[in-house]
């Protein structure tokens, strides 16, 4: 029974010390071999939970419900409304709702009257955990090979193939 136990733990320590020490390739190597499921996921939520703001208001690829899917613009926080140069990334794949990371990688909150997060399914802005201090641990689920440490980084923007299927599988 212990060599039972003991062989267990190894083959688990193992596999667990393979998935650490792998690399990612990122979802496009995953298409060379898979490309009608990468068409698929490009197409998806997954792709767009976590989308890069480069300066303006990014396009999505999908529109769950009727009406224009982008956001119309910024959120506003007291009298200040942000530009697309004030945002880092919008988290949300854009099915329920959106909210706004800033250039030090919080999530964009204010209080009971601030407009933070767009709701796709009310098509309106709403507050986003308003009065309160938004976390920035919403990218464990919209980002692929999040590394933890002084700063947050991770491999791949959005929920990639090796998200679900381990590092280069």
């Amino acid at each position: 029974m212990r060599l039972l136990l003991l062989l267990a733990f190894m083959v688990g320590f193992g596999i667990n010390a393979v998935l650490a020490s792998s690399d990612y390739a990122g979802s496009e190597a995953c298409g060379n071999c898979h490309p009608a499921k990468l068409e698929s996921w490009a197409e998806s939520g997954h792709h767009s939970s976590l989308v890069d703001v480069d300066g303006e208001a990014p396009l999505y690829p999908y529109n769950y419900h009727s009406g224009d899917p982008n956001v119309p613009n910024p959120p506003i926080v007291g009298d200040v409304l942000y530009a697309w140069s004030d945002i880092d990334y919008i988290i949300g794949g854009y099915y329920r709702s959106a909210v706004f990371v800033d250039h030090e990688g919080q999530i964009i909150s204010g209080g009971e009257d601030d407009l933070t997060a767009w709701n796709i399914w009310d098509a309106e802005w709403k507050p986003y955990h308003a009065n309160d201090y938004a976390q920035d641990d919403c990218y464990q689920c919209h980002v692929t090979g999040i590394e933890d440490g002084e700063t947050v980084s991770w491999a791949e923007d959005g929920v990639g193939c090796e998200a679900c299927h381990g590092p280069d599988s």
